[in-house]
């Protein structure tokens, strides 16, 4: 049996909302990256999965985080 191994610069455990947001930034940087996680997708284990799940434009952790609301608004829809 062969066994041939990868070798990654980056490696994102867990892709979840902020993990498959990671890598997806990670992915224009041309560095070699791999995304790991428990579950194969899709899947109702994570955090963001549910009716009851919301987003909202309005953040009260400041302006600055407005564009980046509305992007994620974006990439989303």
């Amino acid at each position: 049996m062969v066994t041939s191994f990868k070798t990654y610069d980056i490696a994102v455990i867990g892709l979840g909302a902020l993990g498959s947001s990671a890598l997806w930034h990670l992915s224009k940087s041309g560095k070699r990256i791999v995304g790991i996680d428990q579950f194969s997708p899709p899947h109702e284990m994570g955090s963001s999965h549910g009716e009851t799940r919301i987003t909202r434009l309005a953040v009260g952790e400041g302006m600055d985080f407005v564009p980046i609301v509305k992007r994620s608004h974006q990439i989303w829809n």
